[in-house]
């Protein structure tokens, strides 16, 4: 046991413990009393650096704050709160210090009085002094210090008139956008559609959710990938000085650093190029995002690449909400000036073809004008020269930028100028167009030349210059019509065309009027009488087409050596040309179509320019001077189906055909099986056979072609072949070759009528395009597609759905006719179907899909029709509704 005086081992440790901590509290009062000069130096150094970065700082808010929109962060206002509190109290500090100082002695480690000596001052300098650098440095680490300022959803709308008969398609956007699984949408139309304006109220009503919106207009000084990035920058509160100097790749990251953690929503108004949104670091690929993108585009493209977006066409205005949006915008106060007012301004807003721009600038202009007479002037204005017109000149230089973006190649350009002079509205084959584009060498000599024109015409489709009417015709609506005349005025100087379409002339414009003329169009008029003598020695395109001419007078060619395009068609009354014709030695495109002409006389022989020669639909051409086709050595493109010279020596103008070594385009009616042989005898001319029509065969029992050789057909007729039993279509390579049987791409109709010995037509199969079929009084055909005859196909071919582009069948007086297919087809594009004396066809081969695009018309006899057997009942109720009795 240890002795009673001894102290226990814990008791020990404690009382050592006190004594430490009471050395350590004594050290650090010596410390802060010993430091305390030096602290207060070091503070008064630490707050003059202090002041400075204030001083920087409040310099950046300043400048930050003076951007409409932009207010200091609450980090840095409480920072700057912070500071000017520090100051009062240091300074208060630095006033004391002085006395403080001096109560130190012997160079501050004793006091001269212990009494007032305390260690709490210099432990309020040293804590100070701590507080003073950490201000300091916080300071210093303010990249950012303001924000955009918080909206009012209300006070941040975008100004946006009311979208009149767009309704229905504000609707379908935003389903779009509250659908989770559609990310990009798109809207596209030409200028002047509303687009915008969509946008616009898209905006709006996405402000008054919680998202997060971007809006971008795009335009040629911001078009590119990083000029975008700098708007989402700015945006997102990310451009300042370090911003600029960063690479595209590093401006990627930080957007989408911060656009990854929030609901987004991205509107970009008018992209005539796409913009790889995730190279700017938009996030676009997380499926489970429900961020979007929003875009307007005058061009329908392939803008999407993996994205692909849903969208959605902006069209012009129907007729009940045009004239809603035009009146509305004329007022009342016009309107009610007269009664005849109200029905003037429904024929001046037909003029404006639904385009709501056009809609509101006419009818601005139409504000004041309160007397009928006014308004009939105004309108006859429009309608003479609406390019002229002063209430659309903004409308055109709107429209313009669709064709100021089209691809830099001169050519396009003049390819859609040049349809400037087709009426407004008027339904333009598109092989009519691309033949004047070859007459008028805008296309090149090559066999492709047709392809290129079909290219073009894409080109136009997607830019919204030209309308698709079907597969085979386009037009130009009236705004754009007359956009081009104002392009030729404006852009195109040493080019003055005269153009007045559909407006019920009677006479042409006086001799002395065509000087310095390039272009006359007066197609779909009623003229009747051309002057003498026009002075037109600069004329080159000349449309007489659609009109009541019965004469043309010598003496009209005779000051028109330059002309290259004569459009005559459509002149049924015209049965000769004047000799005088053959001045036009400079000519390249003759177009006689449906005319009355009786004769090509010698005197043609002088056009030996000539590159396109249409003589369609002219039963009345009975003589054609020989040899006279095969002195067109340059002809490209040659037009003659139903023409009434080949019934009288078909066989010898064939044989000049065949010397067209440079034709490429070709349609002819053969009449008689010695004409059809001597066609079969050049593959070069079979290939460029695009319309044949096959009449009075009576010697012929098969036609053996290749495929190969009609890769270019588009119309086949074959008519009044009472002996033709079978047309055989064969491959080069025999039937083995299954690739050869994709060679029908462009056979797209097919007529046949009164060829008694026809069991079926089974090589339909081959013809993918197809979209009309017409067969009358072929009593022995049993079936359209001949299961039997299948098998003498290649499997790929026997697999093959039949129709998918059909539109039109018509079959009559086919009596023993039992099966248009074996199996039932979805005829996806159906629209008619008339069936007429076939009382032994007795089921249709339509299944429940055959409706879905549509209503399809069924024409037939009552009885027939309450006869057919249907596999599933319901089909039949399908179609009831769309049965039509033939009587």
């Amino acid at each position: 046991m240890g002795s009673c005086n001894s102290i226990p081992q814990p008791a020990e440790d404690t009382i050592l413990a006190a004594l430490f901590s009471f050395k350590n509290y004594v050290s650090r009062k010596l410390k802060y009393k010993r430091e305390l000069k030096r602290n207060i130096d070091s503070l008064k150094a630490e707050l003059k650096r202090l002041i400075e970065v204030k001083n920087d700082l409040l310099r950046r808010v300043d400048n930050e704050e003076k951007q409409p929109q932009r207010e200091r962060l609450s980090q840095v206002q409480g920072w700057l709160t912070r500071v000017a509190d520090t100051l009062t109290e240091v300074d208060e500090l630095i006033t004391d210090s002085s006395e403080e100082v001096e109560r130190l002695c012997l160079g501050g480690f004793c006091y001269k009085n212990y009494k007032y000596a305390s260690f709490s001052f210099g432990k309020r300098v040293a804590k100070k002094l701590e507080v003073v650098k950490s201000l300091k440095e916080e300071g210093g680490e303010f990249r950012v210090v303001a924000d955009r300022r918080p909206d009012d959803p209300v006070d941040d709308q975008i100004p946006s008139e009311p979208t009149v008969g767009l309704e229905s398609t504000f609707d379908e956007v935003w389903r779009c956008y509250e659908e989770d699984q559609v990310k990009i949408i798109g809207l596209y139309g030409r200028g002047g559609v509303g687009k915008t304006a969509l946008l616009n109220q898209i905006y709006n009503k996405i402000r008054e959710t919680s998202a997060d919106i971007i809006l971008i207009r795009i335009s040629a000084t911001n078009k590119n990938l990083e000029n975008i990035q700098d708007e989402i920058g700015e945006n997102l509160r990310l451009y300042d000085e370090s911003w600029k100097n960063k690479s595209s790749l590093e401006k990627a990251k930080d957007i989408l650093r911060i656009l990854k953690t929030k609901k987004f929503v991205l509107l970009l108004d008018d992209i005539w190029e796409w913009v790889d949104l995730t190279e700017a670091g938009v996030p676009l690929s997380d499926s489970n995002a429900v961020s979007k993108v929003f875009f307007t585009t005058r061009l329908l493209m392939n803008v999407c690449g993996r994205m692909k977006p849903h969208m959605i066409p902006v069209e012009c205005l129907g007729h009940e909400n045009a004239l809603k949006l035009f009146l509305s915008t004329v007022g009342d106060w016009a309107l009610g000036s007269h009664p005849e007012i109200p029905s003037l301004a429904e024929t001046m807003a037909k003029e404006c073809g639904g385009l709501p721009l056009g809609l509101i600038k006419v009818a601005e202009a139409m504000t004041h004008k309160k007397t009928p007479q006014e308004w009939d002037y105004a309108i006859n204005e429009f309608q003479r020269m609406g390019h002229e017109y002063s209430g659309m000149q903004e409308v055109y230089r709107v429209l313009r930028s669709s064709y100021d973006h089209l691809p830099k190649d001169p050519i396009i350009q003049s390819c859609f100028l040049y349809c400037s002079l087709f009426s407004k509205n008027h339904i333009i084959s598109k092989r009519d167009l691309i033949d004047c584009w070859i007459g008028r060498r805008f296309l090149d000599d090559k066999h492709v030349a047709q392809n290129k024109g079909y290219h073009i015409i894409g080109i136009l489709l997607h830019a919204g210059l030209l309308e698709e009417e079907d597969d085979d015709r386009v037009k130009i609506n009236g705004i754009t019509r007359d956009l081009a005349l104002w392009l030729i005025k404006n852009d195109k100087g040493k080019e003055n065309v005269f153009v007045n379409t559909g407006a019920g002339l009677t006479e042409a414009p006086e001799a002395g009027e065509w000087g310095g003329l390039t272009g006359v169009s007066m197609m779909e008029n009623q003229v009747e009488i051309l002057p003498e003598r026009p002075s037109a020695h600069c004329l080159e395109d000349l449309f007489l087409n659609d009109n009541n001419l019965k004469v043309i007078n010598g003496g009209f060619f005779t000051f028109m050596s330059c002309l290259t395009i004569l459009r005559l068609s459509n002149n049924r009354s015209l049965t000769e040309l004047p000799p005088e014709i053959s001045i036009l030695v400079s000519l390249q495109h003759l177009d006689l179509s449906r005319t009355g002409i009786k004769e090509l006389r010698e005197e043609l022989r002088a056009l030996s320019k000539l590159r396109c020669l249409i003589l369609e639909d002219t039963p009345a051409l009975q003589t054609i001077s020989q040899p006279l086709i095969s002195n067109f050595l340059m002809l490209r493109v040659l037009r003659m189906l139903e023409c009434g010279a080949l019934s009288q020596n078909g066989e010898s103008l064939v044989g000049e055909v065949i010397c067209l070594q440079r034709l490429n385009s070709l349609d002819i009616s053969l009449n008689g099986s010695s004409a059809l042989q001597r066609l079969l005898t050049s593959h070069r001319l079979l290939s460029c056979l695009e319309s044949v029509c096959l009449q009075n065969l009576t010697q012929t029992r098969f036609i053996r072609v290749l495929l190969a050789d009609l890769k270019n057909l588009k119309r086949l007729h074959i008519l009044d072949c009472e002996n033709l039993e079978e047309l055989q279509i064969i491959c080069e390579d025999g039937l083995e070759n299954t690739e050869g049987f994709c060679g029908f791409r462009n056979l797209c109709e097919v007529k046949i009528r009164a060829c008694s010995k026809l069991k079926d037509l089974t090589w339909l199969i081959l013809a993918t395009s197809l979209r009309r079929i017409v067969i009358s009084d072929c009593p022995e055909m049993e079936e359209l597609i001949s299961v039997g005859r299948l098998v003498d196909f290649p499997e790929r071919v026997r697999g093959r759905i039949p129709f998918k582009k059909l539109e039109f069948l018509a079959l009559r007086g086919l009596q023993n006719l039992k099966s248009i297919n074996e199996n039932a087809l979805p005829f996806l594009k159906l629209k008619e179907i008339e069936v007429i004396g076939c009382p032994q066809l007795k089921t249709l081969p339509l299944d429940s899909e055959s409706s879905k695009e549509g209503g399809i018309v069924i024409k037939g006899e009552q009885q027939w029709w309450d006869g057919l057997r249907w596999e599933d009942p319901t089909i039949s109720s399908t179609f009831d509704p769309f049965f039509k009795p033939w009587w």
